[in-house]
């Protein structure tokens, strides 16, 4: 995400709360209703890593995933072999996978909830639910596992969460009006990505 400050990864828990406080009054209008609701979704988030056991990974995690791929082993490769076949890089992985499991459950939480937006603005403006649905395909890249296809088919597939540092690059680099007129000529934002990857452009 923009708001995050990679220099200063990993942010602190106070950080990601200023921040993601700004970014979701930003949308609903509401500073005190977004703080609010940053700090829900930050306990929540905090409460799923204590669930799944993954509160304890270590702050240089990427790393050590692209030192085990390096070495070749087996486990890690069996892992990252799929999304490094879609065009992920071990910079990709190193980038995201060094971010805490916190920051990384909170991008996750952001992109759903500005997906919502999106959807809830389209139905309030008339549109059926179906094309609001591509709506929202078009405005957002949509990341997850490739292999699911509850996304998407071919080029509109779950882009790889690994990617998104780069895409969110490209993306400011192309500017906001420049990137939307692009993603007109495809099926979907993730259908683009794909193509400019292809094109070696991103």
């Amino acid at each position: 995400m923009g708001l995050l400050d990679r220099i200063l990864r990993p942010l602190s828990e106070g950080r990601l709360l200023s921040a993601y406080t700004a970014e979701l009054a930003q949308q609903t209008g509401d500073q005190a209703a977004a703080g609010q609701m940053a700090r829900q979704a930050i306990e929540a988030c905090k409460q799923q890593a204590v669930a799944e056991g993954t509160d304890k990974q270590p702050a240089n995690y990427g790393t050590m995933i692209v030192s085990a791929i390096r070495q070749k082993h087996p486990r890690t490769v069996e892992i990252f072999g799929p999304i490094l076949r879609e065009g992920v890089t071990l910079k990709d992985i190193e980038l995201w996978w060094n971010q805490s499991d916190l920051e990384r459950r909170m991008v996750l939480f952001f992109e759903a909830f500005s997906r919502q937006v999106v959807f809830r603005k389209a139905l309030e403006d008339g549109t059926p639910e179906a094309e609001a649905a591509r709506v929202v395909k078009r405005v957002f890249p949509m990341y997850g596992d490739p292999s699911d296809g509850r996304v998407g088919s071919g080029d509109d597939r779950a882009l790889p969460h690994e990617l998104s540092e780069r895409v969110e690059a490209f993306s400011k680099a192309t500017g906001a009006v420049n990137i939307a007129a692009a993603v007109e000529r495809y099926s979907s934002y993730n259908a683009f990505v794909r193509e400019m990857m292809r094109q070696g452009r991103l």
